[in-house]
């Protein structure tokens, strides 16, 4: 069973000084990122239903936005504040969705089967997402922010959720071939000006989570070891990772960064049961 204690919030980068902005199970573990007025957007599980939330950085003032049709996720917030882009099932499949910022005016962008992780180009023009076609296959696509025919950018080997770079020039994102294969991280120019270029690193990331660091320089992803875990960083000039925090206990799930250099976490620790099963004659 996995346990997240909601989501804390660090006034820099390293996570030093974090502090609890929610406690609620599974806050932000499908979904966190911030706002451009620096409000943070978070799925939140309540009663078994998966929603999208806007609250502040402290978690004294929260807004639900979406109210209770599928299961809602991964929020993505356009520069200028007025739309937001997310994940939901409400029709019966995965796909992408948007509204305004205050919930209202939904309308579905994507047609796919398993359309999921969106995200929003600086200039808020476009979204990058993964569609999931089958078991060790997905592709990378992106589509106008009024909809219309998604453009392929990748459906070669397993990309993993797109995070796009502070000039909108490149996105990031982790990515096996063959489906199997090792786990690395690998840049590819949003205009596809340049082929993939994958990244050489020892570290393998967690759930295929990336973001680019504050200055462009660099790309985060979550290292594990044992049952902590950290969040560490790969200059994209090749050089060696480092390690961004130290943190001494749980799992961070989920992560981003604000504009300003703060940083927003998912964090918790697994819980497992055993449970005896006896037959019954």
């Amino acid at each position: 069973m996995l346990f997240v204690p909601g989501h804390s919030v660090a006034p820099t980068e390293d996570g030093k000084g974090a502090t609890q902005a929610t406690s609620n199970n599974y806050d932000g573990f499908e979904g966190l990122s911030w706002a451009p007025d620096g409000r943070i957007l978070f799925s939140a599980t309540r009663k078994g239903l998966q929603n999208i939330w806007l609250t502040d950085s402290e978690g004294k003032q929260k807004t639900q936005l979406t109210d209770n049709a599928g299961l809602n996720t991964w929020p993505s917030m356009s520069p200028d504040g007025g739309t937001i882009v997310f994940v939901s099932t409400r029709d019966g499949k995965q796909r992408i969705w948007r509204m305004d910022a205050s919930g209202n005016h939904v309308q579905r962008l994507t047609d796919g089967q398993r359309d999921t992780n969106p995200i929003l180009s600086p200039d808020g023009q476009w979204i990058f997402y993964l569609s999931l076609r089958a078991q060790g296959v997905s592709e990378l696509l992106k589509i106008s922010i009024d909809g219309g025919s998604p453009v392929s950018l990748l459906n070669d080997g397993l990309p993993g959720s797109p995070a796009i770079s502070p000039d909108g020039k490149t996105l990031a994102f982790t990515y096996r071939k063959p489906a199997l294969g090792k786990l690395k991280l690998a840049l590819l120019p949003t205009d596809l000006s340049a082929p993939l270029k994958v990244l050489e690193t020892t570290d393998v990331p967690r759930r295929s989570l990336v973001r680019w660091t504050k200055d462009g320089q660099g790309i985060a992803y979550v290292k594990v070891g044992g049952n902590i875990s950290n969040i560490w960083v790969q200059p994209i000039d090749g050089g060696p990772p480092r390690q961004l925090t130290s943190f001494d206990s749980e799992l961070i799930y989920n992560f981003a960064f604000s504009r300003d250099g703060r940083l927003a976490m998912s964090r918790g620790h697994q819980v497992n049961d055993v449970v005896l099963i006896s037959s019954v004659k």
